[in-house]
């Protein structure tokens, strides 16, 4: 995993009122629940907020109900495909969040988690900033008004020395992990699940939606061995038939073998890349080198199976 970094801590105050009076967008009611005073913390690569009053579940294996942000939980108020700023958001009003979200919050041993990729936050090109982050990641948690001292919130700012961070790779969840470990928090994955929105689905035009941008909240999922659902399945339970079916862009490192086909979409078997069995014996006893390419999610690092020492170096 990651190597943790040295975090400093700091807590501020949304600047909301102590019960919501914004818009939301959503038809849904909002319960009168007060205010959040985030406290946050950070590495390179990744923001961290959590509720200073919170309250892991002690009863058993903790359930991890881990959600994306935009595009599954928030849009822009006007229909733009990024926010203008912190409080360019809604709830998207076509999905019945909070009363699903309601439902979950009865499961005791549930812990809400939010995965985001705030990209913005190191691409000189755009005014978004660190503020502008907190201000809409606050705002939508609190807005959704559930889960009080069982929700915490990751952000990835897209770093390109820490990609790690970013979906699809791991690191946001490692960085949970590790947390839960150092508290003795035993986490149950089988009964764990993330939800997002890049699935690698195409345009459907009977449904009005276009093509997902990406299909990195798939591979995240993937990644992290955690069932996924897009935002209609979990929400509405409108994709009844599933987008793992779905071919993945690049290698699906847990697909089929890609044999003599280079068209397939899946790996050959790790350790034939790694050492072919027709030279392994030739080649045992001399020093080697191996360099894996591929795109992200692709399963580059995962030569520890065979016990090769891994160097990484993020683009």
């Amino acid at each position: 995993m990651p190597k943790r970094q040295d975090t400093s801590d700091s807590t501020r105050t949304t600047s909301v009122t102590d019960y919501f009076s914004w818009s939301t967008g959503s038809s849904e009611i909002l319960r009168r629940e007060p205010a959040v005073s985030w406290r946050w913390s950070s590495g390179p690569g990744w923001l961290r907020a959590v509720d200073p009053d919170e309250t892991w579940p002690l009863d058993g294996p903790v359930k991890i109900a881990a959600f994306d942000l935009d595009g599954c939980l928030v849009e822009t108020q006007r229909g733009g495909k990024f926010p203008v700023d912190g409080h360019d958001w809604k709830l998207i009003p076509s999905l019945p969040i909070q009363r699903t979200l309601e439902t979950l919050e009865k499961d005791p041993q549930v812990m809400f988690v939010l995965f985001t990729n705030q990209g913005g936050i190191s691409n000189p090109k755009t005014r978004w900033s660190v503020q502008d982050t907190k201000t809409k990641v606050e705002g939508a948690m609190n807005a959704l008004g559930i889960m009080r001292r069982r929700k915490r919130m990751y952000v990835s700012t897209g770093h390109p020395n820490h990609m790690e961070f970013s979906k699809p790779w791991t690191g946001m969840w490692e960085l949970l992990l590790e947390e839960a470990r150092q508290l003795s928090i035993e986490i149950d994955r089988g009964q764990s699940f993330y939800v997002g929105d890049a699935a690698g689905r195409p345009a459907n035009p009977a449904k009005k939606r276009k093509k997902d941008f990406a299909d990195s909240d798939r591979k995240f999922a993937l990644n992290a061995q955690l069932r996924f659902y897009t935002p209609e399945e979990y929400f509405h339970n409108q994709e009844l038939e599933s987008v793992a079916r779905l071919p993945l862009e690049g290698f699906d490192p847990n697909g089929e073998e890609l044999g003599s086909d280079l068209k397939r979409t899946g790996p050959l078997p790790l350790q034939d890349l790694l050492i072919p069995s027709s030279a392994a014996a030739r080649i045992r006893e001399s020093p080697q080198i191996i360099l894996l390419v591929g795109f992200p999610g692709a399963g580059k690092v995962r030569p520890y199976l065979i016990n090769y020492p891994l160097t990484r170096r993020n683009p």
